[in-house]
Formats: C-alpha cells, structure tokens, sequence
C-alpha cells in the first residue's frame, strides 16, 4: 500500500475545521481554563504561524498514523476511525493527568483531551477510508 497524499493534505484540512469547531464551541471553557482572555487573542501578534504550525503538525501526525496504519493492516474508513479513537484515547489520557498535576479543571482536560480523540478519530477514519493501492 502507497501513501496517498491527497489524504494526508485532506486530514491537515480537517484539522483546521475540528479545530475551529470544536474550540468554537468550548471555546469560553477553554480559555478560562489556559487563563486567555480575549484581549489577549486579538493581540497575538503572529497567529498566522499558529495556524501554519498547526497545520504542519497535522500532517506530520497524519503521515505517522498513515504508517501505522499501513503496518496495522487497517481496511476501512470504520477500521481506521475506530483504531484512530483508539489511539487518541493515549492523548486523552496523557492530557487528564498531565492537567490534574498542572492543576487545571477537568472541563479543560476534557476539552483539550477530547480534541485529541476526535482528531485521530477523523484521521483515521480519513486515512482508512481513502487507501491508495
């Protein structure tokens, strides 16, 4: 199996738009829990190499659980959501006690940590549904 490409470009992509999903809709609980206020949101002075960053690691991550993927054998677009889900959990749960030792809420761990999940989740489901042979 070769790597498509097209599907590491699509999960970069899907990335932005979870993001702003997601962080759109926690997004007060977010920001009471990393202690940002919205002064300090409109004065970020380069936000653009956030998003870039962001983007960049995405398909970084992308093409690592490509590669995992490809050893795993995964067949489908649910084989691949469920194992992406899976390996998000590791996120999720390496976000609740890495927080819980910083003293942060459990909404913010919750919200960080579930970004996590549903990402790889979506990767995966992206990834194994979109197989180059």
């Amino acid at each position: 199996m070769k790597t498509n490409y097209l599907a590491l470009l699509a999960c970069g992509v899907a990335n932005a738009l979870l993001g702003m999903g997601w962080f759109g809709i926690f997004a007060d609980k977010w920001m009471a829990g990393h202690g940002i206020t919205q002064e300090m949101v409109d004065g970020m002075e380069y936000p653009g190499v956030a998003y870039g960053l962001s983007f960049a690691v995405a398909l970084v991550t992308a093409w690592i659980l490509n590669w995992l993927f490809q050893r795993m054998r995964v067949q489908d677009w649910l084989d691949g959501a469920k194992t992406g889900a899976l390996i998000g959990t590791f996120g999720l749960m390496g976000t609740l006690v890495g927080n819980m030792f910083a003293l942060k809420s459990w909404d913010l761990s919750l919200v960080d940590g579930g970004f996590i999940l549903l990402q790889f989740a979506v990767f995966g489901a992206i990834l194994g549904g979109w197989q180059k042979q």
